[in-house]
């Protein structure tokens, strides 16, 4: 897509994040909602305000996957202009939502240095980059930093920036909300209940079969996450992800400090409004051959012994960078495999080939999930075809 066209699909995004999230109009579609996520919770959320029928299918339980283990920091970081003016809409979109539904959502910027060498150089390329954008990402002294973040203890500062639009949430507590709003619209939960099958009359969806009985359906979307693939394979669509563990230790409450997202060298942390800290000190599992299968397929920890290890040193990391930390006792440590499609970008739209199927998978689901939600109903709803969403469809893969 060339610029033009990008300035062209973006230009109604602001108005889209700023009008009300429960402002369409009605519909007597029957749509199903595959994923008790925080994506599928926002479709289904605005599904419902739209009028739609909407029946919300989780297998196990409320953020029970991706989710549950997700960071959840809410951020517009990236180089890519039109992704970025769609995460820097969905951030007004959850403060919106966070005003409307008490989210207790934490605004306090995000915060990140880096040593002098490769990867202080990466970051001041991005400072270069976003200073000027909509998405500010501004360079900090040591006098700066001093002032804004007393409550962390840098050992080398080479390049150091602060973010002051970002935010974090709790993405279990959050997803909850969503869904009780959601069923005060009129969404249907079913839980546990898991979709093993659709029900078609050659390419149109007319139900799915699920572990508890047929559903009958005008629509479905598919929104489950690492789970996706297996859905959209049923009608013949190759759904593509890596393979993408990531694990958070947790911590119990400590006296709270900071609203800060840190991204520190070796650590990114944390804290919630109860003083619970979580974090990591790797994006991604080693390359040894202890971590070989994990980074292959999804398994548990092979004993409470090497998690707590786990737990203990990510703690002790993070302590050296945030005081605060010292006095926290582990609580526990998620392992979660992130729904991260092979190009790194959102994969929603109708399956190639179909008008009743729909698919929305992401990494980021927790920055994108108010404007994911939005832009889906619009699209259900009213049988239209957003042009911001171009970039993102499932025929790129095909």
């Amino acid at each position: 897509m060339n610029n033009v066209k990008r300035r062209t699909v973006v230009a109604g995004l602001g108005s889209l994040a700023a009008s009300s999230v429960f402002a369409f109009g009605q519909s007597k579609l029957h749509v199903g909602v595959v994923g008790g996520g925080i994506v599928g919770a926002s479709i289904a959320m605005h599904l419902s305000a739209a009028g739609a029928k909407v029946t919300l299918f989780e297998k196990t339980a409320i953020a029970a996957g991706a989710t549950m283990n997700s960071f959840a920091w809410i951020n517009a970081s990236s180089l890519d202009e039109h992704y970025r003016k769609i995460r820097l809409s969905s951030m007004a979109g959850w403060r919106e939502l966070d005003r409307e539904l008490g989210l207790g959502i934490l605004w306090g910027g995000a915060l990140r240095w880096q040593p002098d060498g490769p990867a202080a150089d990466r970051l001041q390329r991005s400072v270069d980059i976003l200073k000027d954008t909509g998405y500010p990402l501004k360079n900090l002294s040591r006098q700066e930093f001093g002032a804004i973040a007393g409550e962390f203890s840098p050992e080398n500062i080479g390049v150091a920036a602060f973010s002051d639009l970002d935010g974090h949430l709790d993405p279990v507590s959050v997803t909850h909300k969503l869904i009780a709003r959601a069923k005060a619209l009129g969404s249907e939960l079913k839980m546990p209940c898991s979709v093993e099958g659709l029900i078609m009359n050659g390419d149109q969806l007319k139900g799915v079969k699920t572990n508890t009985g047929d559903v009958a359906l005008d629509r479905l979307v598919i929104a489950a996450g690492v789970d996706t693939p297996d859905l959209t394979s049923k009608v013949g669509y190759e759904t593509k992800l890596i393979h993408a563990p990531g694990i958070l230790a947790h911590t119990s409450p400590v006296k709270f400090t900071t609203k800060k997202v840190v991204y520190s060298p070796g650590a990114h942390f944390k804290q919630f409004a109860d003083g619970r800290i979580v974090g990591a000190d790797s994006e991604e599992p080693p390359e040894t051959l202890s971590h070989k299968l994990i980074k292959e397929k999804a398994i548990n920890f092979p004993s409470k012994a090497i998690e707590d290890m786990h737990t203990q040193r990510i703690i002790d990391v993070i302590a050296t960078k945030f005081p605060a930390a010292k006095d926290a006792t582990p609580n526990r440590l998620t392992l979660g495999f992130r729904p991260k499609p092979v190009d790194g970008m959102p994969i929603i739209g109708y399956i190639p080939g179909s008008s009743s199927i729909y698919s929305a998978v992401m990494h980021s689901g927790i920055t994108l999930a108010p404007i994911v939600g939005q832009l889906v109903a619009k699209e259900i709803i009213g049988d239209s075809r957003e042009g911001v969403l171009t970039p993102y469809r499932p025929e790129r893969f095909v």
